[in-house]
């Protein structure tokens, strides 16, 4: 099969071409690897901060609930609430962003048992601060003081009269008054102690007990009131300071009855705390998970940027070592058959035409080679020809190779005219050999 230099210049290079669009293939392929790659990164970035965010939402929803428990002013209580629901807002918000950038089987399942723990957290708050605000000892005690203890005050003093003997009572009523009064002042205590009930147990044993004294203190009233020997005048004022202070006793213990502060402790320090545990929990699931995808991701970015760059290497490399090939290949080949043609040329510029040099190439070099053997052979050709003629031969025929053939068709004239000169000679000869004839005929005669 015959290959010209240019299909050896054109397969060449088109091998290097190919090799180096190899190469760019690669590189643009780790490029773009890199870029998802990094793409990647930064959504997982962004899904932990949000989640991170969402968590520190969390917090300040907890803290600001747990202030609102702490404290009894109702300005403060509302101050905290609105914190803690602009907290839940917020988190909300974060997490609504960060569910859009969540892709993965294991990261959605993570995302919803945290949306569960989260809404579970949030619903407690809720009731927390409900019970909270509801405020029940604060407005119990307000009740006490601004109304129950005047209203005590005032039923002291005549309850005191009355047992004291004061003129114009009788034994029974006196004894009457006393009884009243230990009742009085043992339900105002248990009234006083129910607010301080450290749980709800304790609370409603303490609501029961006043509930029973109360009872006790009515009717103890209602048989000092039977006694006839209460002026009407003092019945009357007794029975109105008694219906003020049985009316407040009766809200107070009706308010703290509800227990709302009590049991948003409780709530707070309870449910509360374990939802807020488990959710901030759930949160460290998630950030972490998103913390071992970013890792992950990071890790086989660099392995296929390893690799990619051991491909882009050995690609570029591959295609330097056949250029170099390929241009070496071609320059000794070339080379080599023009050392060949110059070394016949130099034998035939020196008159040596018996030099032939062998064929190996099928490129041009070849054909230049082969002309020149053709080119020496016919020169030798032309020699030997010229050689017999000097010889004397001339039998020999002299064919031009073309109607170019200078040399050809110089020896042919030559030769055509050379064997005129010798059919002259020959010619005159017989003429002379023939006159000598005669003249030795004649001599004879």
């Amino acid at each position: 099969m015959r290959f010209t230099i240019k299909t050896k210049l054109a397969l060449g290079f088109s091998a290097t071409l190919l090799l180096t669009a190899a190469a760019g293939v690669v590189g643009y392929r780790g490029l773009t690897a890199d870029e998802e790659s990094l793409k990647f990164v930064v959504s997982r970035a962004e899904v932990q901060n949000l989640v991170l965010d969402a968590k520190a939402h969390a917090l300040r929803d907890n803290s600001n609930v747990r202030a609102a428990v702490i404290t009894a002013d109702d300005g403060q209580m509302a101050e905290f609430a609105k914190r803690a629901a602009d907290s839940r807002a917020a988190g909300l918000a974060a997490m609504v962003q960060a569910r859009t950038y969540i892709s993965s089987e294991e990261g959605r399942r993570l995302f919803e048992d945290l949306s569960a723990k989260y809404e579970a957290q949030r619903s407690l708050g809720l009731k927390t601060l409900e019970l909270t605000q509801q405020n029940s000892v604060v407005r119990a005690l307000a009740e006490i003081d601004a109304v129950g203890r005047p209203a005590m005050v005032a039923l002291r003093t005549d309850l005191d009269a009355l047992a004291g003997g004061r003129p114009g009572t009788d034994d029974e009523v006196a004894r009457a008054a006393s009884r009243l009064e230990v009742r009085l002042e043992r339900v105002w205590g248990q009234l006083q102690s129910a607010p301080g009930a450290p749980t709800a147990a304790a609370l409603e044993q303490r609501v029961a007990a006043a509930r029973r004294t109360r009872e006790e203190t009515g009717r103890a009233f209602d048989a000092l009131m039977s006694i006839g020997g209460l002026g009407a005048g003092t019945a009357e004022g007794l029975r109105q300071r008694f219906g003020v202070w049985s009316a407040s006793f009766q809200k107070a213990l009706a308010t703290v009855e509800t227990g709302s502060s009590i049991r948003a402790v409780e709530l707070a320090s309870g449910d509360y705390a374990t939802a807020t545990t488990t959710a901030l929990r759930a949160f460290d699931a998630l950030a972490e998970f998103q913390n071992r995808r970013m890792t992950g991701a990071v890790a086989n970015a660099r392995a296929e940027a390893a690799q990619g760059q051991t491909t882009l290497i050995a690609v570029v490399a591959g295609a330097l070592l056949l250029g170099l090939g390929l241009a070496t290949w071609l320059a000794l080949s070339i080379s080599r058959g023009l050392g060949r043609a110059v070394v016949l040329a130099d034998a035939v510029a020196e008159g040596d035409l018996s030099r032939t040099v062998t064929v190996t190439s099928r490129d041009e070099i070849g054909d230049l080679v082969a002309a020149m053997n053709r080119m020496t052979a016919n020169l030798g050709t032309t020699a030997g020809l010229a050689t017999a003629i000097a010889g004397g031969d001339l039998a020999v025929e002299a064919r031009p190779l073309s109607d170019k053939d200078t040399m050809g068709l110089a020896l042919q004239t030559m030769l055509a005219r050379l064997r005129a000169v010798v059919a002259d000679a020959t010619h005159a000869a017989s003429n002379v050999s023939a006159g000598s004839q005669e003249l030795s005929a004649s001599a004879e005669q």
